[in-house]
């Protein structure tokens, strides 16, 4: 009786190759596109492209609702690029702006804060309008205004915050974040031209409050390029690297799938078949 078992042998042999595909590919391929996309992204955006200021770091000239609301300055200094361009340092203090000289940037805002009531009136309404305004001080040129609905803080107003935070298993703060947090974003809207040397931002509500801002509420400023494609790496920095990543996965893969897939299948045939006799 005669069985024949290459069938079963070239299965196993091709369940081989797969595995060892799929581990070079874990192991060797992926960590090797990482590398080689991160190195091409350095080449075309430099670390300094992009900056990130703390808006605590900001110098508060004002806090007096009735007159000017919140008043948040700062000075940018612009710096050579013969000269390393210094870092904001995530500390609380008041630090200059650096921005690179001769250089158009444009802006990215990102305000995470709660509005509390400083009077307690039953009769006021949780929903209040917060107007911010963008200038450059000693231009006295105003860069941008905008108004929001937000919500502030009262003891009146019916919430879960009332329940226990037992109940839903976290913390009062993570119940405030939950229910009173607001958010203001601004992408791509303001442009800092190279002759800027100030920046100023106002908040401001009709009502009497007091703004309480997130420790991860900051700036982004981003060098602007006439090219669409470098601009969008900077604003969509995640985004380019996922499918950055992800192209030259695929681009490595496919090469070495086929020179892989090339060798095996010309060795195979090379290989003598498998018959054995039972009896």
């Amino acid at each position: 009786m005669k069985i024949n078992i290459s069938h079963i042998l070239r299965l196993v042999q091709w369940s081989a190759y797969a595995c060892t595909l799929l581990l070079v590919k874990l192991f060797i391929i992926f960590p090797l596109a990482v590398l080689l996309f991160h190195d091409l992204y350095l080449r075309l955006l430099p670390a300094d492209s992009s900056n990130w200021v703390p808006f605590d770091t900001l110098r508060e000239l004002k806090h007096d609702w009735s007159e000017t609301g919140w008043r948040f300055s700062q000075d940018i200094k612009r710096i050579d690029a013969d000269y390393e361009l210094p870092k904001a340092l995530d500390n609380g203090i008041s630090q200059p702006i650096y921005l690179r000289d001769h250089i158009l940037y444009k802006m990215d805002l990102n305000l995470q804060f709660y509005c509390v009531h400083l009077f307690n009136d039953k009769q006021k309404s949780n929903l209040v309008e917060l107007e911010l305004l963008i200038f450059d001080r000693l231009a006295k040129h105003k860069l941008f205004r905008k108004r929001i609905p937000i919500i502030c803080l009262s003891e009146e107003y019916p919430t879960a915050l009332g329940v226990p935070s037992s109940k839903y298993r976290s913390s009062r703060l993570e119940l405030y974040r939950k229910e009173w947090l607001n958010e203001l974003e601004l992408d791509d809207k303001i442009q800092i031209h190279p002759k800027m040397r100030s920046i100023d931002f106002v908040l401001q509500t009709v009502e009497p409050t007091q703004l309480i801002f997130e420790p991860e509420s900051g700036i982004k400023f981003r060098m602007h390029s006439p090219q669409g494609l470098i601009n969008f790496m900077l604003r969509w920095r995640r985004t380019t690297y996922f499918v950055g990543i992800a192209l030259f996965d695929l681009a490595i893969t496919t090469l070495f799938s086929i020179t892989a897939l090339s060798t095996f299948a010309l060795v195979s045939k090379k290989l003598p078949g498998n018959e054995r006799k039972i009896s």
